[in-house]
Formats: structure tokens, C-alpha cells, sequence
């Protein structure tokens, strides 16, 4: 037998030893087990990133939902005053249609707000955003138009031009209340009116009150990437 044959044989010999096969199944069940942990790693954190996705895409729903109803609460209580002024003005029968169309715009504003009142209050701290402002302004605004609306079925509202004595330190929501107030021809409710009109105004400057730009805040928050 040759050297080359020799040492060929002893490698094969080598090779078919039951410790070799061994340590080759070791190596390669190692191999396949180290594959599979990679992969259940990559997959955790896939998973993880999915649900922390999940996650921002809620808070953007609550958000956005949050951000549209205060949008339009925003604009209702803006322009509130000279919504109820400018009605006057198509009296008798306009007024009384523009004033229950107010009011069922508000109410339904109020229940959507209360509806979603839960998770906000869940959501937001008070810091935040307080929802009682919200609902306790628009609730006001609900009894002063049910008033207006009273007094347009009864006649006891008639147009009256707009003075500048009515103006009052340039505050252009007391000018407002005071115009509203001189159209009214009940004398006995003037008072009664006037009251609930600058209890509005109140309730309106404490809402704004400190520069609370609530949408300001909901804008830099909702963001989803």
C-alpha cells in the first residue's frame, strides 16, 4: 500500500468515526438554533414596531376626532354673539327659523363632545384639556338660544340699527350683547336676557383665558409616522 492510499484511508476512517458525525450534527443544529433565534428576534421587533404603530395611529384618532369637534366649538362660540344679532335682522319668521337651526347645530355639537367625553377625559389630563369648559359654554349657549327662540315666536324681538353707542371700551362682545339686548321689547326680560348674554361673555374670556390655545397643543401631538 502506498503512502497517498495510506493516508486516504485513515482520513475516510477518520471521518466515519461516530464522534465526527456527532460533532458535525452539533455544529449544524447550533447553526440552524442560532438562525432561529435571529429570526424570532427580527420578528419581535417587527411585531414591536407594528404595535407601537398601532398605538400612535390610535392617539392620532382620539386627536383628530378631539381637534374637529373644538374646531368647530371654536367658531360656534366666536361668532355666537353675531350670530344671534345678525338673525334679528330677518325677523319675524327668518329669525325664529335661523335661531332653532342654531340651536340644533349646537345641541348636536354638545352630544358629540359628551359622547366622546370618556375618552378624552381618559386620554388628556385637565392640564391639557378640560372637556367641562367646552360642555358648560355650549350648554349656555343651548339656554340662551331656547331664550331667543322663545322671544321670536312672541313677537318680542324687533330690528334695531346698529349704534355706536352700544360700543362699551371697545369690547366688541359687550357692543354685541348691548345691540341684542335693545331689540328685545320685553321690558320685564331685558334684565333676564342681558344676565345669561354677559354670563356667555364671561365664560367665553375664561375659556381663553392665559392664551389656552388648545389646537395650538393637539397639532404639535398628532403627528403619526
Amino acid at each position: 500500500m502506498t503512502t497517498e492510499t495510506q493516508i486516504l484511508q485513515e482520513l475516510v476512517e477518520a471521518v466515519s468515526r461516530p464522534d465526527w458525525w456527532a460533532i458535525g450534527i452539533t455544529a449544524v443544529n447550533a447553526l440552524f438554533l442560532g438562525w432561529l433565534a435571529w429570526r424570532q428576534y427580527q420578528l419581535q421587533k417587527r411585531q414591536t414596531k407594528l404595535q407601537e404603530q398601532q398605538v400612535r395611529q390610535q392617539e392620532y384618532a382620539i386627536y383628530s376626532q378631539l381637534y374637529k369637534l373644538l374646531k368647530v366649538a371654536d367658531n360656534k362660540i366666536d361668532f355666537f354673539l353675531d350670530d344671534i344679532r345678525n338673525s334679528i335682522a330677518l325677523a319675524p319668521y327668518s329669525t325664529l327659523v335661523a335661531y332653532e337651526r342654531q340651536l340644533q347645530e349646537t345641541k348636536t355639537l354638545l352630544d358629540e363632545l359628551l359622547n366622546s367625553k370618556l375618552d378624552f377625559e381618559i386620554k388628556f389630563s385637565k392640564d391639557f384639556f378640560d372637556v367641562s369648559n367646552y360642555q358648560r359654554i355650549l350648554t349656555h349657549m343651548q339656554f340662551i338660544l331656547g331664550q331667543m327662540n322663545e322671544l321670536a315666536k312672541s313677537g318680542e324681538i324687533k330690528f334695531k340699527a346698529y349704534s355706536t353707542t352700544f360700543d362699551t371700551d371697545n369690547d366688541a362682545d359687550i357692543a354685541c350683547v348691548n345691540h341684542i339686548i335693545a331689540c328685545i321689547t320685553n321690558i320685564n326680560v331685558i334684565n333676564a336676557h342681558r344676565n345669561a348674554l354677559l354670563d356667555f361673555v364671561n365664560q367665553k374670556k375664561e375659556l381663553r383665558a392665559n392664551g389656552n390655545d388648545i389646537l395650538a397643543k393637539i397639532r404639535e401631538r398628532c403627528k403619526v409616522e
